[in-house]
């Protein structure tokens, strides 16, 4: 079984031993939507009172490697003087920083995806490292890879009226058309999906019926054959290949890509909107979950998120579907881990307490 140790800034405050021992922490590990880890602290632990929401560093340790990276959002303090505490991982903390449009750098030519997503992560950085210049456990954080599309956006695209995520978020949805945001330690990836997967190799463990799958979920889908693209002042129509209009006839959606500016740009984001469309696949969205078997049989690959896993559909007449890891959540006090796959992920934009709703800090 792994050994997970849990750190508040530099105190291990989950040893396991006499009135050290959290109940049930529950680590959710999620892709476009911040991670958590919630636990209960007893009165009698040796490190009750130490937690300061927003304040406190959180870092969840597995066997050497970090699987959180974030702060306490709020304790909640019961009669019995126990206290619930919930974190979020640092995707949660690009909300804490507004965009300045005055801020914004400018340029005379379009700018790439990668260039424009950069720009922001360097302002957010700017921000919460004058905040914060001394501190060991710095909110600053790293990139470890942006998009490599090649397309371009508008020039002087606003930044106003927008938090860091919301233009990430907003970023992966319209311009990526389906990319994904997530954390590996402090280090953020914003990726384009079907290209990061197609560089990945897939995980050792499978997931399989009568084995370790646990719930299926095959639902057919919209989809589309055609898309009338509107940019700024350009317009075009893009069809799919002729064998997809042959099966399903000619089915056309209109979308408005905001960023583009001329004919070249416009088609460049027709084309991946296309490329998107679930035709291949026969229109259908997958979503299914599975317990990690790494811990039975040490030979099986442990799940992790945005890694790639082959699921066995046959009997569903599916056959072999590579999917992504969505999300992953383990039992720290068991090892218990289970995952959910989904063909299909989005950024969320709201975060949400176990309890309440998470209320945005004025600036």
């Amino acid at each position: 079984m792994a050994i997970f140790d849990i750190y508040a800034d530099s105190t291990n405050i989950f040893t396991g031993g006499q009135q050290m021992t959290l109940i049930d922490p529950v680590l959710t590990q999620n892709v476009s939507a911040a991670s958590t880890l919630n636990f209960t602290m007893s009165h009698n632990h040796v490190f009750h009172d130490t937690l300061t929401p927003y304040g406190t560093t959180i870092r969840v340790i597995e066997d050497g490697a970090t699987r959180f990276y974030g702060r306490v959002a709020s304790v909640k303090r019961d009669a019995y003087n126990n206290l619930t505490v919930h974190c979020e991982d640092c995707l949660a903390w690009l909300n804490d920083v507004p965009l300045r449009a005055s801020s914004q750098p400018l340029h005379s030519d379009p700018i790439d995806s990668a260039t424009y997503c950069q720009e922001i992560i360097d302002y957010y950085n700017q921000q919460v490292g004058s905040t914060y210049p001394s501190t060991a456990y710095t909110r600053q954080i790293t990139v470890a890879a942006l998009p490599d599309t090649g397309v371009g956006l508008k020039t002087g695209r606003e930044w106003k009226d927008k938090t860091v995520f919301e233009a990430l978020a907003e970023e992966c949805k319209d311009v990526l058309t389906n990319g994904i945001m997530f954390f590996r330690g402090k280090s953020i990836r914003i990726v384009e999906l079907a290209s990061y997967m197609s560089g990945l190799t897939a995980l050792s463990q499978r997931i399989e019926a009568g084995k370790n799958l646990m719930d299926i979920s095959i639902n057919s889908r919209e989809l589309y054959t055609s898309v009338y693209a509107v940019g700024d002042g350009v317009t075009l129509i893009k069809p799919a290949g002729a064998t997809h209009l042959a099966k399903y006839g000619y089915i056309c959606k209109k979308v408005e890509f905001k960023n583009a500016t001329s004919s070249s740009m416009l088609n460049v984001l027709a084309t991946a909107w296309i490329a998107n469309q679930p035709l291949a696949d026969g229109a259908y969205d997958i979503d299914a979950k599975a317990i990690d078997l790494h811990y039975t049989d040490q030979t099986q690959e442990t799940f992790d998120v945005a890694r790639k896993v082959i699921l066995d559909g046959s009997p569903w007449g599916i056959g072999q579907v590579t999917m992504p890891i969505s999300q992953v959540v383990t039992h720290l006090d068991t090892g218990q881990r289970e995952i959910t796959l989904s063909t299909s992920i989005k950024p969320k934009r709201q975060i949400t307490l176990p309890w309440q709703e998470y209320v945005r800090r004025p600036s």
